[in-house]
């Protein structure tokens, strides 16, 4: 007896379905460890530099920290959730600047930051800013 058309579709159809969730998630797995190697790679370029930014910006749900390089004043930059999970990262050494984010799945972040280390920095920034 042979299959009908419609249940060689439907299972034609579930096939394409399955195939394009591995792919997706390989492509998404992809695309996070290029997003977490980024930012790890500022990190280590900040290296024992860390407490010493030479300016922040803050949002609602970051906090940033800007590093200097080679003379260039806002070379590197990490920005920790508050949890301090480091969830985005910009390396602008180049002349095209690269950004890494890992902002809409903060709990995939594996470089972490100490809260209180940012804290102390962006009050260290502006008391500098005030004493000028």
């Amino acid at each position: 007896m042979r299959p009908h058309r419609w249940q060689v579709v439907a299972v034609c159809t579930v096939f394409v379905a399955a195939l394009l969730v591995i792919v997706g998630r390989a492509e998404r797995a992809s695309e996070r460890r290029k997003e977490l190697d980024g930012i790890a790679l500022v990190r280590s370029l900040v290296g024992n530099k860390i407490a010493g930014p030479v300016n922040f910006r803050v949002s609602p749900d970051l906090y940033c920290l800007l590093y200097e390089l080679r003379g260039r004043p806002f070379a590197l930059e990490l920005c920790a959730d508050r949890y301090g999970r480091l969830v985005e990262a910009a390396d602008r050494r180049g002349s095209v600047p690269v950004f890494y984010s890992v902002t809409s799945e903060p709990q995939v972040a594996n470089e972490r930051i100490d809260m209180h280390l940012v804290a102390r920095a962006i009050a260290r920034l502006e008391a500098e800013a005030k004493a000028r």
